[in-house]
């Protein structure tokens, strides 16, 4: 089996290396891959399709890039809207719910550990901070806080359950990945 994504990130490497596990070949269309993904222009359409950011993903909706995906028909609007992507995930009986999510006035509903991420990647031209991984009420509080030094809108933020620190059985990948404090850079499978 053939997957292809269409960049070198992290999360494209993650998915690089997961696939290796799975004898799947895993192929990079990006040509100067900037981790070690083989590269290799998209060639057929039966080859699985892997989204890693939006952009391609958002061609692939429109029929500019041709494969295997899934969902393969949900709004577009969706593509950065990761609170109104879970709602629709939800509602779709036929396919898997996702995780639970909260607003920030639901703090009393809160099962931790819980991810407080932001709804969206970018608010105008700034880049928002990908989480932070709430264990504790007090972790909670400590987040909220760093919300109000940094001056962003908490309107544009809410909780997401975390699966945790163990294994899962899960095919899945997301990274969090801040230029400004590297010690809160993760990447999980």
């Amino acid at each position: 089996m053939q997957a292809y994504t269409f960049t070198s990130s992290i999360n494209a490497y993650t998915l690089y290396k997961a696939a290796q596990a799975l004898q799947i070949e895993l192929f990079t269309t990006e040509e100067d891959p900037s981790y070690p993904i083989p590269h290799q222009a998209l060639r057929h359409e039966q080859a699985w399709l892997l989204f890693t950011e939006e952009h391609s993903l958002a061609q692939a909706l429109k029929g500019e890039l041709h494969g295997h995906f899934l969902p393969q028909q949900f709004p577009p609007a969706l593509l950065d809207d990761k609170w109104a992507f879970a709602a629709w995930l939800a509602a779709q009986q036929d396919l898997t719910t996702g995780l639970r999510q909260w607003s920030l006035d639901e703090q009393a509903s809160l099962v931790f550990p819980c991810l407080l991420k932001a709804k969206h990647s970018w608010q105008g031209s700034v880049k928002l901070p990908r989480g932070w991984i709430c264990r504790s009420e007090q972790d909670v509080q400590q987040s909220l806080e760093q919300l109000t030094q940094l001056g962003l809108d908490r309107s544009a933020f809410f909780f997401q359950e975390w699966l945790g620190d163990q294994a899962h059985q899960n095919i899945s990948v997301c990274g969090f990945h801040d230029s400004q404090n590297h010690a809160r850079n993760t990447t999980a499978i």
